[in-house]
């Protein structure tokens, strides 16, 4: 004859509870570290300017032609060349990325990698406890 314990039928857990156990769980996901690379730190990674030039078809003495800041997405690269992560930068051309220590190459995603402005591949080494700046020049194909 079963026990009293072995008759009672297993209660659903409280709706609170069930919320709770599912907030941990998601809450852990973001300490795992994807693709092999560790996990970004807020005291180290990128932060700089997206720019586009040349902005003249004629560039002359005494009539300055300065790049113009845009806001553009940007491919953030590990040494075997898949992609850590993406970012685009603000209307004023500036982004901060938190990023782990490390080499990695900054480039257009691969699904704008032929639309103009071209961005030229950038080598970026972060180290820990800073962040390294660095100027990402988009090329607009003007000459």
């Amino acid at each position: 004859m079963p026990s009293e314990g072995a008759r009672r039928k297993a209660r659903p857990l409280p709706v609170a509870a069930g919320i709770a156990l599912a907030l941990l769980t998601l809450s852990s996901c973001g300490s795992v570290a994807r693709l092999g690379v560790p996990s970004p730190t807020p005291d180290s990674g990128i932060e700089g300017t997206t720019q586009a030039s040349p902005t003249c078809p004629i560039v002359m003495p005494g009539n300055p032609c300065p790049p113009r800041a845009i806001s553009a997405t940007v491919a953030v690269l590990d040494h075997g060349g898949q992609e850590v992560t993406r970012f685009t930068s603000a209307a004023d051309g500036s982004f901060r990325v938190a990023l782990a220590p490390g080499a990695y190459t900054l480039s257009q995603p691969a699904s704008s990698s032929h639309v103009l402005p071209l961005l030229k591949p950038a080598s970026v080494t972060v180290v820990a406890g800073r962040y390294t700046s660095v100027v990402l020049d988009f090329d607009t194909g003007i000459r």
